[in-house]
């Protein structure tokens, strides 16, 4: 796929270039030609008055079939470019947006970064970290296509929550971050609304006897620009905080819970 896009565009632009060429060597050589002929004319002193008389008309005839070659050469240049544009589009859309739950990729959080700490336009900024609970059990009890509406309800759930304030990113499997740039916001405001999200979500929209839940962490604070590795401490502090409230999830649903093929229902094995 790659290899194709990127072969298209060259061919196109090489094919754009040689005609472009072509022209000019066939200007230059016409050049030559009329060159010659004038030449010829004003060496021939009863030819110059015939000339002087239908230059005028022959100029401006020559002009105006020139600019609408001009014209229609800047369309097709235009097309041409309009084309690439929107291969270019296609591409970045299928580069930065997640294809199962239609939120932004990890590549697409990886440029936002960038983009922030070569403008350092960020001073505040709230890293929100989620993972689902029971996603393989989902997988293994229900089948992968249950498991991926659970990950698609969790997407709508926070592109809920965080449409107006933020953005949402899957960063793979049943991991997502959401971030929040400013600070009058509390981060209790999004967890709160993101409870209510899933409430709603389970009773309006699953369909089995296991609920939507995952765990979530944040860390809020200033944009450091001086640390380089600042994009990894905002992960890992969410993460720590997640990490917590995944482990008191557990001690109440153990880590030994499956969800039986069968029956659906939610079973603990003997360790």
């Amino acid at each position: 796929m790659k290899t194709n896009a990127i072969r298209n565009v060259i061919l196109s632009t090489i094919i754009m270039i040689i005609v472009f060429a072509a022209f000019i060597l066939h200007t230059l050589y016409y050049l030559q030609d009329l060159n010659s002929y004038f030449t010829i004319l004003n060496q021939n002193s009863d030819m110059i008055m015939a000339v002087n008389n239908s230059r005028a008309y022959t100029n401006q005839t020559f002009l105006v079939q020139e600019l609408i070659i001009a014209a229609i050469a800047v369309v097709a240049t235009l097309l041409e470019v309009t084309q690439i544009k929107r291969l270019i589009n296609m591409y970045k859309m299928l580069a930065y947006q997640d294809v199962l739950t239609g939120v932004y990729s990890r590549a697409a959080l990886e440029d936002v970064f960038d983009d922030i700490e070569r403008g350092k336009s960020v001073k505040s900024i709230t890293y929100f970290l989620f993972d689902m609970n029971y996603l393989k059990q989902l997988n293994d009890g229900y089948g992968h296509k249950t498991g991926d509406d659970f990950l698609i309800g969790m997407a709508e759930c926070l592109t809920n929550v965080f449409s107006k304030y933020g953005t949402v990113y899957r960063l793979g499997g049943d991991e997502f971050v959401a971030t929040y740039f400013g600070d009058s916001k509390d981060p209790n405001y999004f967890l709160d609304a993101i409870d209510n999200e899933i409430k709603n979500w389970n009773s309006t929209k699953n369909k089995i006897g296991v609920a939507l839940s995952f765990a979530k962490g944040y860390f809020r604070g200033t944009y450091d620009y001086k640390d380089d590795y600042f994009r990894e401490i905002l992960y890992e502090q969410a993460d720590n905080m997640m990490y917590e409230e995944k482990e008191a999830f557990h001690r109440i649903h153990p880590k030994s819970e499956r969800i039986d093929r069968v029956t659906k229902e939610v079973k603990v094995r003997k360790l």
